[in-house]
């Protein structure tokens, strides 16, 4: 029996699992990232870490397991997004890579929307003008570093997210390619077209020729050359098209939230591109054969991010696990609320300049209160998104995926279940990220004969009820919104 070789390069750490043919993780390896946080939301990571630490992933994970490339199928890579890479011809990073949530390119984002673009950039591309797409951020380095510019207009230099990265890295540069649902972030790709726009490369004045090639999501990215590992590359999706898949939404309107370091709420629309009315964006999701589906989604930036603010700057936790114990020693965040716009707010608001704050203090305060209000926050901005896409979908969303780390904490999930008035369903390995990228290798390479094989593969279903009324969650919703009218009032003083 061999195994899918699934890779998650992800913000925070990289990780490498063996995935059988029941869909089941056999072991996973995981190493973390350093994040450089150069100014105060300015956000970088170095690329070659990201790419040496994933070998070791590999290797560790191939030499405890006493296996070998042979036992390998086939190999899939998902990965965080938007995240910009720019390197050479051989491949060495010529700066370090700028992080999705980094905020650098706000100054361009603002210039852009009051020169009008921003209908004319969301109906090519299904986003919203914000430094948290791929093209603004490479503008800015163009803008920043005059000797990076020549090397494009010179042709030695290379644009990529991080699939892109690795998969240069690891076919030795005979591969430079990407998949539709990283190059649908970028906001330089038509969504309509399935190509590149000319007219976004010309306005952005991005050489077309440093973008990598997009193929379908399952399609052959070359072979990968990994310490004389050689294994072949068929699968490529952006992390939360990967979870989508992973949590096998396969139908028109089936949902998903994966709890990470930002929070992500994603619909498979199917064939249909939906135009949000609400601040959500559209991207396209899986591909592969003959089947492309587009997806509705809602980005939060900050969720398990706050739970290690909690940890690392407020120091009131000594673990993220300690989120749950000490918000259960409260029945409640006594008024308190908490806005974890670290780095801006996202959907439905894009509100870039949007700050942090803890609101409702009293003089019996505590920070049990505050873990509390923190984990309640994290579940107040799913449902905003959540709350648009209904509008959008015009569905009711009563039953919701949910996946990642986050999610292994109960009193959120309970609180989401809450506010939200759906069921949560979550599975018994909240790895959806790892087993959706597994599931698109393991189709192309012929370990799964079909959806309808996926969709039998026993995963253990757990179900989170709301047990408040709606009410009770009316009266939270309502407080937290009067709470972020007053941090958008701050900002914009």
């Amino acid at each position: 029996m061999g195994y899918i070789l699934a890779l998650d390069s992800g913000t925070t750490s990289v990780r490498a699992a063996l995935v059988d043919e029941q869909g089941q993780i056999k072991d996973i390896v995981a190493y973390p990232l350093t994040l450089k946080v150069t100014h105060t939301d300015w956000i970088e990571q170095d690329a070659m870490e990201i790419y040496t630490k994933q070998c070791q992933c590999i290797d560790t994970l191939l030499g405890s397991n006493g296996l070998t490339s042979k036992d390998i199928v086939s190999m899939g890579i998902t990965n965080q997004r938007e995240t910009t890479v720019i390197f050479d011809d051989a491949g060495n990073p010529l700066h370090d890579a700028i992080v999705w949530q980094s905020r650098q390119s706000e100054g361009i984002c603002n210039g852009l929307i009051r020169q009008g673009y921003t209908n004319w950039i969301t109906k090519k591309t299904g986003l919203i003008i914000d430094p948290y797409f791929s093209a603004t951020k490479l503008m800015w380095l163009f803008d920043t570093y005059p000797n990076l510019r020549k090397m494009a207009d010179d042709g030695h230099l290379h644009f990529g997210t991080v699939d892109t990265w690795l998969i240069y890295r690891f076919t030795k540069g005979h591969v430079f390619a990407t998949d539709r649902s990283n190059a649908s972030r970028t906001m330089l790709f038509n969504i309509h077209t399935c190509q590149w726009d000319e007219e976004l490369c010309a306005l952005f004045d991005i050489p077309m020729h440093i973008l990598p090639n997009v193929l379908k999501s399952g399609d052959d990215y070359g072979v990968a050359d990994i310490h004389g590992s050689t294994i072949q590359i068929n699968a490529v999706l952006g992390d939360q098209q990967s979870a989508l898949f992973g949590d096998r939404c396969f139908d028109y309107g089936s949902v998903k939230v994966t709890y990470g370091t930002g929070g992500f709420l994603l619909a498979n629309t199917k064939d249909k591109i939906v135009t949000s009315t609400h601040g959500l964006l559209t991207s396209i999701g899986v591909s592969y054969g003959s089947t492309m589906d587009y997806v509705l989604e809602g980005s939060v930036f900050v969720a398990g991010a706050a739970v290690q603010w909690l940890r690392d700057e407020l120091g009131i936790i000594d673990s993220a696990a300690q989120s749950q114990s000490l918000a259960t020693t409260v029945t409640d965040s006594d008024g308190v609320v908490v806005i974890p716009a670290f780095t801006g707010l996202g959907a439905p608001y894009w509100h870039p300049n949007a700050k942090g704050m803890i609101l409702g203090l009293n003089r019996h305060s505590n920070k049990a209160h505050i873990a509390y209000a923190t984990l309640e926050a994290i579940a107040c901005q799913m449902q905003d998104v959540i709350a648009a896409m209904r509008l959008d979908l015009d569905h009711p969303l009563d039953r919701i995926m949910v996946d990642g780390g986050a999610t292994g904490n109960d009193v959120l999930m309970q609180m989401q279940a809450d506010i939200s008035q759906s069921r949560l369903i979550r599975y018994g390995s909240v790895e959806s990220t790892i087993r959706g990228v597994a599931f698109l290798s393991g189709l192309e390479s012929g370990m799964f004969d079909s959806i309808a094989s996926l969709d039998q593969l026993q995963l253990d279903p757990f179900v989170f009820k709301p047990k408040r009324s709606m009410e009770q969650a009316d009266r939270i919703i309502a407080r937290w919104k009067k709470a972020i009218e007053c941090v958008k009032l701050y900002a914009d003083s």
